[in-house]
């Protein structure tokens, strides 16, 4: 979510991200006042951690860029969720994959991706596999000013 808080519109020139797996779509212009969402689609083409950098770019004369960091670890082989698709629109995110019938995971979100960093977030603790595609929307997971860097994973309970 970008908010204006200046006077005048919020022109946004480009957002880029500097991997090809992550995609991104571009606000154009945001009022005064006003809030926009933009997206980043994860498209992952094997397992393995993807990294990259988030680049807006706007006419703010104090900041004319903002740059952050963004992660996606994908496993897809034992048994582990395959993840097709994540999604940040905002303050929430989506994660598509596909996983083991009968089997339950849980979505954890860590800021330091140190060891005992992982929780799992509230409500996302106890979800079903399905060999079909399925799509979580991940309410209010992600507050840039607090958490300037928020890594998820998707975690197979008692593999």
């Amino acid at each position: 979510m970008i908010h204006n808080d200046g006077a005048a519109d919020l022109e946004i020139f480009g957002l880029t991200v500097n991997n090809a797996l992550f995609t991104s779509t571009t606000p154009a212009t945001i009022a005064p006042n006003q809030s926009r969402s933009f997206t980043i689609t994860f498209s992952p083409d094997a397992s393995g951690i993807q990294d990259g950098l988030v680049s807006i770019f706007n006419n703010d004369t104090t900041a004319s860029s903002h740059t952050f960091a963004i992660t996606a670890d994908v496993q897809g082989a034992s048994g582990n969720p395959a993840i097709s698709e994540f999604e940040i629109n905002g303050n929430d995110a989506n994660v598509t994959f596909t996983s083991i019938p009968g089997e339950t995971y849980s979505i954890k979100k860590s800021t330091t991706l140190q060891t005992n960093s992982w929780n799992t977030i509230p409500g996302y603790g106890n979800i079903t596999g399905s060999a079909t595609p399925q799509t979580i929307n991940l309410m209010n997971v992600i507050n840039s000013s607090s958490d300037p860097k928020a890594f998820f994973r998707l975690e197979r309970n008692n593999p």
